[in-house]
């Protein structure tokens, strides 16, 4: 089981600086949908290895969170918004 400690170690592996090779490719990861949601996250954070540093596909990506911060799908909106503008 991932400790605390663990957990806030993953959080300041820089994606920029990580071995692809060490990374899990979220794509192969099965979550039962039998089972509590704690049973779930449990799962998932074992099968992942690391939650803030994963594969997805050929894909290196990290994941931060920032209090305060715009939600992704705000973030997404003005994105789309913006390459409309380009076109």
């Amino acid at each position: 089981m991932i400790s605390t400690n663990q957990l806030l170690q993953m959080r300041t592996q820089n994606i920029e600086s990580t071995d692809k090779s060490h990374l899990k490719d979220i794509s192969v990861i099965h979550i039962e949908d039998m089972g509590s949601p704690e049973q779930k996250m449990l799962s998932f954070l074992e099968q992942a290895q690391n939650p803030y540093c994963f594969l997805c596909g050929q894909t290196p990506v990290g994941i931060c969170f920032t209090d305060g911060a715009p939600e992704l799908g705000e973030l997404l909106k003005r994105y789309f918004i913006r390459q409309k503008e380009m076109i």
